[in-house]
């Protein structure tokens, strides 16, 4: 017992003295690099809070297409009300200082921050939300859930990793090319407040929320009545009362501070700040798979591949340019480091590795559809639903309605075949 906390005191020194030593080398980077240093924090900030509180972002969808649950998916509307209340306030205030969209402004224009996850809406987009969806079901979380999952060990997600990152090659050539032929002449790109003015836009939102939470409720209680209800509220709470029996004062200490797990409305918040910090001192918004497309031609690059086709010309500058001078490859960092960082101080982080053939298989097969749809939706659930969502853009929601048909098909089809997806009844 003795050494067993002997050891525990050594890791979370280690932990600690390896947050210090991040936030030094973040706050420096500030001072030479304000964006890198910042989207670095923010990072950490996002993976640290999503695994403090088992928030679930992802897994929200998958949880309430598989059990009938839907706690999580609540959550996540309560984070769509927060992030588009707070960002609506921000556009509103550069709007009235002569801001206009992204998409609208001129080379002398002044823009409104995150006004770049305003997207068309078009082929590409439908059918990568609904692929990126049936990639996250299967997986049962996403790019932001995959890195969390690596940073506190779950070193299985590498290979779902790994794979999302090549599925973003053909994404990148299949969406170019849609780009430039007729069908996308047909898309179309709405900033909400264009047709609803900022006050409209909010109630719009606000009605839809209520109108998404009526609809859990009803296939809830449907999942009830036919016995397939499972809850998947965690035992978080239960665990909490046993540990916080001790009478050990600094065991209590400890256990708050560093270990006790956060009710979800606090990291609702955090996300929020992190948005707001985002939009507010660099102008851009939040998103997490966008970044993988540069570590993929890069990859493929160090292998003699030569990328001509003009599909990559972009992701190819930024390479020129060097992968860590790019603020979300740093804020993808950030993110693996914040969850090691509660993973260590908590004493709950763990390596495993070990899993079956099938298994493999699957997070082989949800990495490739998760990182070509991505693509093709122009993000993920940070960059196409959640920023797309409280940048208040009707992309947003399309994203939501796509990726939530794929996760639904997915567990209807994949019923009980696979470990991600339990069996239901029809």
């Amino acid at each position: 017992m003795a050494k067993k906390t002997r050891t525990n005191k050594i890791k979370w020194l280690i932990g600690l003295s390896f947050t210090a030593l991040f936030f030094y080398y973040s706050i420096n980077l500030m001072r030479q690099e304000f964006k890198l240093g910042l989207f670095l924090l923010i990072g950490w900030a996002l993976g640290y809070a999503i695994s403090r509180s088992e928030i679930g972002l992802s897994s929200g969808f998958a949880e309430f297409f598989t059990k009938g649950s839907s706690p999580r998916l609540n959550g996540l509307l309560v984070l769509f009300g927060l992030g588009a209340l707070s960002a609506a306030i921000v556009h509103y205030i550069y709007h009235l200082n002569g801001a206009v969209p992204n998409f609208r402004a001129a080379s002398d224009q002044s823009t409104i921050p995150g006004t770049s996850a305003v997207v068309p809406v078009n082929l590409g987009l439908i059918v990568g939300s609904f692929i990126f969806g049936v990639g996250l079901t299967l997986n049962s979380g996403c790019g932001l859930g995959t890195l969390q999952n690596i940073g506190q060990g779950n070193l299985r997600y590498i290979w779902t990793l790994f794979f999302l990152i090549i599925g973003t090659i053909p994404g990148q050539w299949v969406s170019y090319h849609l780009d430039q032929s007729v069908i996308h002449d047909y898309g179309f790109r709405l900033y909400l407040p264009d047709a609803l003015g900022y006050r409209g836009t909010f109630l719009f939102i606000f009605f839809i929320l209520i109108f998404i939470v009526f609809l859990t409720k009803k296939y809830k209680q449907i999942r009830k009545r036919k016995g397939t209800y499972q809850s998947t509220e965690s035992n978080i709470l239960t665990d909490s009362y046993d540990e916080t029996a001790s009478k050990s004062l600094r065991k209590k200490f400890f256990f708050s501070v560093y270990k006790k797990y956060w009710p979800r409305i606090v990291t609702h918040l955090l996300i929020t700040l992190c948005l707001l910090f985002a939009l507010t001192l660099t102008g851009e918004t939040l998103e997490v798979t966008e970044a993988f497309k540069k570590p993929a031609v890069a990859f493929f690059q160090t292998l003699g591949v030569s990328f001509n086709n003009p599909a990559f010309n972009s992701t190819i500058e930024t390479v020129e340019e060097g992968l860590l001078n790019n603020y979300l490859i740093r804020q993808n960092i950030g993110i693996v480091v914040g969850a090691a960082t509660f993973g260590i101080t908590s004493l709950k982080f763990k390596f495993s590795f070990s899993e079956g053939m099938k298994e493999r298989l699957l997070r082989i097969v949800s990495g490739l559809l998760m990182g070509f749809g991505t693509v093709l939706a122009s993000g993920c659930m940070m960059g196409a639903l959640y920023s797309g969502i409280v940048n208040l853009s009707l992309s947003g929601w399309v994203v939501f309605a796509f990726m939530s048909l794929g996760g639904y098909l997915t567990v209807r089809v994949m019923n009980g075949k696979v470990g991600t997806i339990p069996e239901i009844e029809n």
